[in-house]
């Protein structure tokens, strides 16, 4: 199992005062409100007035306190999008540990942290994700999917990264990958947040295009939107997948050449036809890294077979139709008298 957050990230380096620039260059409405903040020095820079409130906040200091403290304890990178209440807000983020969500083969410095970078930055600009936590009683309540938030950040982060290394930019083909294993993994207990493989897929799908595309800021923050509507799964989807993905938890970091039995549930999972369509193809997506490397021999052999036969029918088009293909009701049920 590959593991990112200790490999070495060659440079060309971050700047992350040139990210910050570049993005408010990108998006001016953030001059007026958005402090950036270098975790580890406790740096800030951003304009004078947004700053002088931010000093001023004791919820911002509050803030920034928790923040430094978690990121102290992790040995990966921690990255943050908040606001204090007072239209100040607040993108704060470590510069000293990779994050892990890109990996592979031409992985820069500058790659891996403006991929967080602009994940963070996904969550102050684009109207789905903005940052504030949505509350899990009224999500469950209502059928809100918590990952909306994140597909929409993870979405802009990826269509960033194509704009600037282009299309056939390898260590963006891990971003994927990881979430869907963090999705099984469900150690922490924001898990239900970050279901945004489906979403980054479908981007990569599409990656000649719109690396082609020459968007304009204004059109990025439209695509997202489109990719967004379109490739969040449901409260209900996310449920059903965690409670078929339960048990691998806490189980895919043990994955190894000598431990391949996680990945041997793995392909009970995804072959059980009482698996949700959204865990068969995300146990599909993550076995395909495997299959014919690490797991070889006549068993497995046989579960690629399967799982080729099943794939057929379960794709990102079947999960998440365009809207226009979606099943719509004859007529809507009558209101109760």
């Amino acid at each position: 199992m590959p593991t990112p957050e200790t490999a070495p990230v060659p440079s060309a380096r971050f700047d992350f005062n040139k990210a910050a620039r570049d993005i408010v260059s990108d998006h001016p409405e953030l001059k007026r409100n958005t402090v950036f903040v270098d975790l580890d020095t406790n740096t800030r820079i951003g304009p004078r007035m947004a700053r002088i409130r931010a000093t001023l906040s004791g919820k911002f200091r509050k803030m920034i306190k928790d923040k430094r403290q978690k990121a102290e304890q992790l040995q990966r990178g921690s990255a943050h999008a908040l606001a204090d209440g007072s239209g100040v807000n607040m993108l704060a983020m470590t510069l000293d540990r990779p994050f892990g969500l890109l990996h592979g083969a031409g992985l820069t410095d500058e790659m891996d942290r403006l991929f967080a970078f602009n994940h963070e930055i996904g969550h102050l600009i684009i109207p789905a994700g903005h940052a504030g936590k949505l509350d899990n009683f009224f999500s469950k309540l209502f059928g809100i999917s918590n990952s909306g938030r994140e597909v929409a950040a993870d979405v802009y982060a990826t269509i960033r990264h194509l704009q600037k290394y282009g299309a056939d930019s390898a260590p963006l083909e891990f971003a994927p990958f990881k979430r869907a294993t963090d999705t099984m993994n469900n150690s922490h207990d924001d898990a239900q947040s970050y279901v945004t493989s489906f979403a980054i897929d479908a981007v990569l799908r599409d990656r000649h295009k719109l690396a082609a595309a020459n968007l304009t800021p204004a059109q990025v923050v439209e695509k997202v939107n489109e990719y967004h509507l379109r490739y969040t799964p449901t409260r209900a989807q996310v449920d059903a997948l965690l409670k078929d993905f339960a048990p691998l938890k806490n189980e895919i970091p043990k994955i190894s050449r000598q431990n391949t039995a996680p990945l041997l549930t793995l392909a009970e999972i995804a072959l059980d036809p009482a698996t949700s369509p959204q865990a068969f193809y995300m146990a599909n997506r993550v076995l395909g890294v495997f299959l014919g490397k690490m797991l070889t021999g006549p068993v497995w052999v046989d579960i690629a077979r399967q799982l080729h036969e099943k794939e057929k029918t379960i794709t990102l088009d079947t999960l998440f139709p365009p809207p226009e293909k979606r099943a719509i009701p004859a007529t809507l049920p009558r209101r109760a008298a």
